[in-house]
C-alpha cells in the first residue's frame, strides 16, 4: 500500500470501523489487531501489548511516542477487516 495515498486519518477511521492492520516500523513487522477484551498490538520482535481501546496503544506506541509523531517512518504493509 503506498503510503502517500493513506494517511494517519485514513488509519484512525478505519480503525473505528474495525479494522486492523500490519505495518513495519524501524525494521520490525508489527500487527496492531482487535481481541474480544479490547486491542493487542504484537511485533515479529516478541512485543506483545494489549489495552482496551487502540487510542491508547496509538498514543505510547514506541518509546511514549504518538504514532502520529512516527507516521513517516511508518510503512503500512497491509489493512485487514476481522469479524469477531
Amino acid at each position: 500500500m503506498y503510503k502517500e495515498e493513506y494517511s494517519y486519518n485514513d488509519m484512525k477511521r478505519d480503525l473505528q470501523i474495525g479494522r486492523e492492520f500490519e505495518f513495519i516500523y524501524n525494521g520490525v513487522t508489527y500487527y496492531l489487531s482487535r481481541t474480544k477484551q479490547g486491542w493487542i498490538l504484537v511485533s515479529s520482535d516478541g512485543l506483545e501489548t494489549e489495552s482496551a481501546t487502540y487510542n491508547e496503544l496509538l498514543e505510547n506506541i514506541f518509546d511514549n511516542k504518538n504514532i502520529k509523531d512516527l507516521w513517516d517512518k511508518i510503512e503500512i504493509v497491509q489493512v485487514f477487516l476481522k469479524v469477531l
